[in-house]
């Protein structure tokens, strides 16, 4: 185990985006969204390394949200602490 807070910024139109990526963050094991600001930075504390990874992924989760929601996004990784 070794825990750490990772950072992004994700944008997209679509209002709704935000709250569906923080909700999917949480319920995937090891994560938990924090906090997200109304500019889009996301800070969610992840458990281990493998889930540390997992957030760090603009073409996961993002992605995904983006495609259910018919979006274009944008997704950039602002850092991580341990």
């Amino acid at each position: 185990i070794i825990p750490c807070v990772v950072s992004f910024r994700f944008r997209m139109n679509h209002p709704l985006g935000q709250v569906i990526l923080a909700n999917y963050i949480t319920l995937t094991p090891g994560t938990v969204t924090m906090d997200v600001t109304d500019d889009g930075v996301f800070a969610v504390h992840a458990l281990t390394d493998g889930a540390a990874e997992g957030v760090k992924d603009g073409a996961g989760m993002p992605a995904k949200v983006a495609w259910l929601l018919g979006e274009d996004f944008e997704f950039e990784l602002i850092g991580e602490e341990y």
